[in-house]
């Protein structure tokens, strides 16, 4: 992703983790980056230059996350309710 700002691809790597402890962390280190106005700023002239390739790998990045967790959820629901996966609709 964009190198320009120090431990974001770090975080993003955390964030898009398998594991829930993983994913918390990097969303912790990925608020704290965009926190700062100066990261913002950098983050966007490098995106800017790249036709807006950084914006686009970075929003995959958190559709990819929402997807996860929304497997994870319903995954849990359906263990809790005694039911099959299958009988719950995913492709919302």
């Amino acid at each position: 992703m964009n190198s320009s700002i120090p431990g974001l691809s770090t975080a993003i790597r955390s964030y898009t983790s398998e594991k829930l402890k993983e994913r918390s962390q990097g969303l912790e280190q990925i608020r704290d980056i965009f926190d700062s106005r100066d990261n913002v700023s950098r983050f966007q002239e490098t995106a800017s230059k790249e036709g807006g390739a950084g914006w686009v790998a970075f929003f995959q990045c958190l559709f990819q996350v929402v997807v996860m967790e929304k497997k994870a959820v319903l995954k849990k629901a359906a263990s809790a309710q005694g039911t099959s996966m299958k009988y719950i609709r995913t492709d919302m």
